[in-house]
């Protein structure tokens, strides 16, 4: 008989007034198989014995990742990579079977890999943040002696303006192009 890793293999042989002795050195009816070899157990009620014995195989799985769970600006599209075992096959959340698996909304992605009888599964969630819209504006012209303040837009993550300043509001005073880099999420 065989087990997937992390599996665990109950082993029953309950009979009303019986003893029993495991090779386990366990003395119930029941215990519980993780691990590989062969299990016996010799059952006795008065002078009446009997025994038998089982072999287990454990399957060693190989470990494999879809990685973190991620946050991208949206209209990106993010690319999950199907796990290289050296055996078995595997099927995305689709029922898909490519190597590769395109994503371009938000959710929850699944792959699910079969080695021998033993299936796996990993999932990563994965979310999009809305673009910036940004927009300093028309060009203008201000007279000597007055000012004016471009606006970066409310909600941002951080601004980095041309000018080293890191606040929302960027004060104008003198002629110049100004530019401003915004962040909001993974955006």
């Amino acid at each position: 008989s065989t087990i997937c890793e992390g599996e665990t293999l109950r082993l029953d042989v309950a009979i009303p007034s019986v003893t029993y002795d495991w090779s386990t050195n366990e003395i119930g009816p029941v215990i519980d198989v993780t691990e590989s070899g062969t299990y016996s157990v010799n059952a006795s009620r008065g002078t009446c014995r009997a025994s038998d014995e089982i072999v287990i195989t454990r399957i060693e799985v190989e470990d494999f990742s879809l990685g973190q769970d991620t946050t991208l600006c949206e209209n990106t599209i993010y690319t999950l990579q199907a796990p290289t075992l050296s055996s078995g096959g595997f099927m995305w959340s689709d029922s898909s079977i490519d190597d590769t698996f395109m994503i371009r909304d938000s959710g929850i992605y699944w792959v699910e890999v079969g080695q021998d009888r033993c299936l796996l599964r990993d999932s990563v969630v994965v979310s999009f943040d809305a673009n910036i819209n940004l927009d300093l504006g028309v060009d203008t012209i201000i007279c000597a002696g007055t000012s004016f303040q471009l606006d970066a837009g409310a909600g941002m993550d951080s601004y980095t303006w041309n000018t080293e300043n890191t606040d929302q509001f960027q004060p104008i005073t003198m002629s110049g192009n100004y530019e401003v880099d915004v962040t909001r999420g993974a955006c």
